[in-house]
């Protein structure tokens, strides 16, 4: 049995493994817990692995492995230095008509448009959602348009917070355009803008 101290030991090991990478060259350190209880660590160099070794056996309960598992699937990267991500900044969705899809996401859903978007060389828009955007891509489309799934939550979507789901309702049902609810109960729709892109509405009061 392997007790806790050990663990914190292998965590601090996984710690200075990441620190000389770092100081030494580009590389990533991964420090896992397989689902047989072994425990691994495997150094890479970009994507080439330099190699694996299999340090221990875990034998735990299957409550505190259940615990431990998620908080061991730690992966340091260490390429040029430590950084974080502080959030989400866009996301993109590709579009037939920068026209039309404004009259779904400006006219029916409320998003404003942000008049600071350059010229990219093709059309579209950028939307503001709180702090994060929406960015309309007037391009082809490599991705089938048919045959998507009858429910959004069951296919790649972007979801929204709103503060009043109703009024979401009542403009689509105004615009005929098709929702279902959200299957897990809470109030939540999902949609699709004309080109099809699921968008899934939530309310947050």
């Amino acid at each position: 049995m392997i007790t806790e101290y050990a663990l914190v030991l292998l965590v601090v090991l996984h710690q200075i493994l990441v620190r000389l990478v770092s100081q030494t060259g580009k590389g990533v350190v991964v420090l896992n817990l397989d689902s047989s209880g072994w425990i691994h660590l495997t150094m890479y160099s970009g994507l080439e692995k330099l190699g694996a070794v299999k340090l221990m056996k875990l034998a735990v309960k299957v409550g505190y492995y259940r615990g431990l598992s998620g908080s061991m699937q730690s992966v340091k990267q260490c390429f040029g230095g430590n950084m974080a991500v502080l959030g989400l900044h866009h996301c993109s969705v590709i579009v037939k008509s920068t026209t039309r899809s404004l009259a779904f996401y400006s006219s029916i859903l409320g998003l404003d448009v942000d008049n600071n978007r350059p010229d990219l060389g093709y059309p579209g828009a950028w939307l503001n959602v709180g702090q994060q955007q929406i960015h309309l891509l007037e391009l082809e489309n490599p991705d089938p348009i048919q045959n998507r799934p009858e429910h959004g939550g069951r296919d790649r979507h972007t979801a929204l917070s709103v503060d009043n789901l109703d009024q979401i309702v009542t403009n689509l049902e105004k615009a005929a355009v098709e929702y279902t609810l959200s299957k897990s109960g809470r109030r939540a729709l999902f949609c699709r803008d004309p080109d099809g892109n699921a968008v899934e509405i939530i309310e947050k009061i």
